[in-house]
């Protein structure tokens, strides 16, 4: 992932969102090229039940353009069920499109 980064290919975010149920969703790393947009992060349940919290499929990201709605993923669960690693894609956004947010649908 570093050198993506240095190749201007992506950039690492690193933020955490913590919902009331004690999940919590950390963006660690984003990357676009022409045909999609990609997120890496990370779903934590420290219940051990993390498989039971189907987040991904209510994912979109919006613009000031329009909204980008999740396309597919993949991912893999920890041992122990508390963390997913998950990759998601997206439609790309416009060119000119410079914040983004992660919302549910």
């Amino acid at each position: 992932m570093q050198q993506l980064n240095e190749l201007d290919k992506g950039q690492t975010i690193g933020k955490t969102h913590t919902f009331s149920n004690g999940v919590s969703l950390t963006l660690d790393y984003v990357m676009l090229d022409e045909n999609q947009l990609l997120l890496f992060y990370t779903i934590d349940d420290p219940t051990s039940h993390v498989n039971d919290h189907n987040i991904t499929p209510f994912m979109s990201v919006k613009a000031f353009w329009g909204d980008y709605s999740h396309q597919n993923s993949q991912g893999e669960i920890s041992k122990d069920n508390t963390k997913i690693k998950n990759i998601s894609s997206f439609k790309p956004p416009l060119p000119f499109e410079r914040n983004l947010s992660l919302t549910d649908c």
